[in-house]
């Protein structure tokens, strides 16, 4: 009960920056920690950029220009987003990155409910989604949706969902899983036990990793950072930011 795919993508429009600005996701973090306060957080800001311009493909008016504006795209054109969407995934699959890198789209749709075919196909071409109807009801569903989920985080997520809601009539998926190696490992036998100073101010000991070389690192006004190329290649890097003095964000 799938649709059928439409031909392929058009010829690619004027590019325009394929990954969601920097702002998207530090505004995105600082929402989440505002809402929970003192507790670790781990958010995609990617994942979350990519579901809204899946949505976004089905949105008109208002919602649209919430949605684009959310993401950092202002007034660009569906397709052009889409296309630029299309080429950040297609970077990120590509050979010799060093890591292991997979992102997976998908949109399950309720069974019985009318969809517009150039909402599925957009999101099937331009994001490479899996689209699929299915009968919400049915109690496979949600081990169906569970399983698409485990098979595309390496069974670091098998249970997204518990049941489906009467009232829901989509879900647009995006999964992220990473595994890399640093370019220069930490030596092991350097890591001890170092004080860390928790959200509350107290100090307690933990264990902490230790190099002495020469790294790729900044500094701004309330804060310190340092870039960790992983693999080969260096072209996937961590970036940790450290608050400076009494700054907790």
């Amino acid at each position: 009960n799938t649709p059928q795919p439409r031909s392929k993508l058009r010829p690619r429009p004027t590019p325009v920056p394929a990954a969601p600005p920097a702002t998207f996701g530090m505004k995105l973090l600082a929402s989440e920690a505002a809402a929970k306060p003192g507790e670790n957080i781990m958010i995609s800001p990617l994942s979350v950029a990519v579901a809204l311009a899946m949505a976004a493909n089905g949105a008109r008016g208002n919602t649209l220009a919430g949605i684009t504006s959310t993401i950092g795209l202002g007034d660009v054109d569906q397709s052009t987003s889409n296309a630029a969407y299309a080429e950040l995934l297609s970077e990120l699959k590509r050979d010799k990155i060093g890591v292991t890198l997979a992102v997976a789209n998908a949109v399950f749709a309720r069974e019985g409910v009318d969809f517009y075919e150039s909402f599925l196909n957009a999101n099937r071409d331009s994001f490479g989604a899996r689209v699929d109807v299915l009968d919400f009801a049915a109690p496979e569903t949600v081990d169906a949706i569970n399983g698409w989920v485990g098979d595309n985080t390496q069974q670091k997520i098998t249970k997204l969902l518990e049941e489906i809601d009467p009232l829901t009539i989509m879900y647009l998926i995006n999964c992220v899983y990473f595994k890399g190696e640093w370019t220069v490992k930490f030596d092991k036998g350097l890591t001890k036990d170092q004080p860390f100073t928790t959200a509350d101010g107290s100090a307690k000991d933990h264990p902490l990793m230790y190099r002495n070389a020469d790294m790729v690192y900044g500094r701004g006004e309330a804060y310190t950072y340092i870039s960790l190329p992983f693999g080969e290649s260096k072209d996937v890097r961590l970036i940790a930011f450290l608050p400076q003095g009494d700054k907790s964000t």
